[in-house]
């Protein structure tokens, strides 16, 4: 996304990059020692790539990590220093707080869980700025990795435009389609969405669709079919790219119902997703997402935790057509305002006018 908006400020950028599978981190086999030291000789592969490309690196005027750059960031440390080139990296996630509060696959008093906190530490601290997307995750990253404020600065997290975007058309009838797409994270709370759609399984106006795979989705299947719910469609191996027509289709676009600090401090990227196509989002409250949208006008908060509650949500903007296309249209505009790759790659220059001091005008930077 921020590449993206760098192109449509007119910035060049190049890559330096290794395209390879992605490798699922869904449980405590994949982070035992043999799939963890797979990983890493994977990334060896970046390294004919660091010495084909070194010109080019030589002559950017800052070298960018993007997620997930986590096992990257040594070697882009150590190319940073011998092309005396700043240092830009931005995490999006700390994987330590993923594993032990979030996916709960490593118990944080683990030898694992220690040696990733400092691994982190270390990382979080090598370069020259270290982008969060949050105030609150700015103060979370200084409070537990000691890395410096004034090295810490804000990109909001956006949506990309190339992908989601809004298509004006809006339903106005009470048969609507309520939409969850994800990787079934435990944070994401699937079960109280499928508890949700069994309390509104005799409103025969309501479809629910659930794209995706992942940790917890044979739970969630299997309480579904438990429960015997005909108002569930799941469509396991779609993914992001062939399910967009089922994404578009939603009337409402659900977020996330775990209660969790992460989620707290954070703007669920599904929230952003789901305004950029100009849906009515129903997502558990959080300090910082209070902080840009506003309830029941771009956005429809219920409790974390609480399956009754967002069910009364999906309810209410069923049968409150004109609350449903209000809040749809506000969260687009929001959306355009303030989420989009070219927000985001504005706000990257500007971090890099007055943070490294480098003149980004008239195309003069390159980021590699």
């Amino acid at each position: 996304m921020i590449f993206n908006g760098l192109a449509d400020l007119g910035i060049k950028y190049d890559e330096v990059h290794v395209d390879l599978a992605v490798i699922k981190l869904q449980n405590k086999q994949h982070l035992s020692i043999f799939p963890v030291l797979k990983r890493i000789l994977r990334k060896l592969m970046l390294f004919p790539e660091v010495l084909k490309d070194f010109k080019k690196i030589k002559s950017c005027d800052v070298l960018f990590v993007a997620y997930p750059g986590h096992l990257d960031m040594p070697l882009a440390y150590v190319v940073a220093k011998l092309t005396k080139k700043p240092l830009v990296y931005d995490p999006i996630i700390t994987l330590y707080e993923a594993f032990t509060e979030d996916f709960k696959i490593l118990k944080p008093t683990s030898l694992f869980a220690r040696l990733l906190y400092l691994y982190e530490k270390m990382i979080f601290n090598m370069p020259n700025v270290l982008i969060a997307d949050t105030k609150m995750q700015k103060d979370f990253y200084h409070e537990k990795f000691n890395v410096p404020l004034d090295k810490i600065k804000i990109v909001l997290l956006g949506a990309n435009d190339r992908i989601y975007n809004f298509s004006g058309h809006i339903n106005s009838s009470e048969k609507i389609k309520v939409v969850y797409y994800g990787l079934y994270n435990p944070v994401h709370g699937v079960e109280y969405m499928v508890e949700a759609a069994r309390i509104c399984k005799d409103n025969t106006n309501i479809e629910f669709i659930f794209v995706g795979n992942g940790q917890t989705y044979e739970y969630n299947f299997n309480l579904a079919k438990k429960y015997k719910l005909k108002n569930i469609t799941f469509y396991k191996d779609t993914t992001e790219k062939d399910g967009m027509d089922l994404l578009k289709s939603a009337d409402i676009f659900l977020g996330l119902y775990k209660k969790s600090s992460t989620v707290n401090r954070t703007i669920p990227n599904k929230v952003i997703q789901g305004a950029a196509l100009g849906k009515a989002v129903i997502t558990q409250e959080g300090e910082v997402l209070k902080t840009v949208f506003t309830d029941k006008k771009n956005i429809y908060f219920c409790k974390a935790n609480d399956a009754e509650s967002l069910a009364d949500a999906i309810l209410t903007l069923q049968r409150d057509t004109k609350l449903r296309k209000a809040i749809s249209l506000n969260a687009s505009k929001l959306y355009l305002d303030n989420f989009t790759p070219e927000v985001m790659g504005t706000t990257l220059l500007k971090i890099c006018e007055d943070t490294l001091k480098l003149k980004t005008k008239h195309n003069a930077t390159n980021l590699a």
